[in-house]
């Protein structure tokens, strides 16, 4: 006979915000202006994270459910303003934390540098050697750029190639989901 015991993981850990709680923008309406990045040390669905404002007197914020992608909608009355995400697990009770953002927007003529796009899938084999060019991003190599959270297996130059630092064994590193992906915030 075969005894075969599953391990279930306990959500034992709230979510940690990890991104900046302060914003500087330069954007106009209906742009992302930041991302609110959390992590959570429990697996499985207990380390899914969701996101929410639960708190904008403006009305002027959205933030993507999914990604923590935070989006202006129209200016806000006053240039300085105050908002408060959340972000929660999938876990059962769901366990959260939140987070209280200051959002200054400026008039400066300054205009920062976009990527057309918010999100780039790229992917990559788990049998890719050390060094493997994954994708290189549009970017100039006037302004610095950096992967967040810190990533021990990719690296991102100022000219936006980023490159596989170690190789990629499933078995060691925790991806999110069912297609075994990493996120990462650029």
């Amino acid at each position: 006979m075969l005894l075969v015991v599953d391990v279930l993981d306990v959500n034992n850990n709230h979510p940690e915000i990890v991104s900046a709680n302060e914003v500087v923008t330069f954007a106009e309406a209906g742009r992302i202006i930041h991302y609110v990045v959390a992590t959570d040390d429990d697996y499985g669905r207990n380390a899914t994270v969701s996101y929410d404002i639960i708190a904008d007197n403006s009305n002027c914020f959205a933030i993507d459910h999914k990604t923590g992608a935070l989006s202006m909608l129209r200016r806000p009355p006053t240039p300085e303003t105050t908002i408060t995400v959340r972000a929660s697990d999938h876990g059962s009770p769901a366990l959260f934390v939140d987070q209280t953002l200051r959002i200054r927007i400026t008039n400066g003529s300054k205009k920062w540098s976009y990527f057309e796009d918010g999100e780039l899938r790229v992917a990559i084999s788990d049998t890719a050697p050390v060094g493997s060019i994954v994708t290189t991003l549009p970017v100039d190599g006037k302004a610095a750029i950096r992967l967040f959270p810190t990533s021990s297996i990719f690296k991102i130059d100022d000219y936006g190639k980023v490159t596989l630092l170690t190789a990629i064994n499933p078995g060691i590193y925790q991806f999110s989901g069912p297609s075994n992906s990493i996120a990462l915030l650029i």
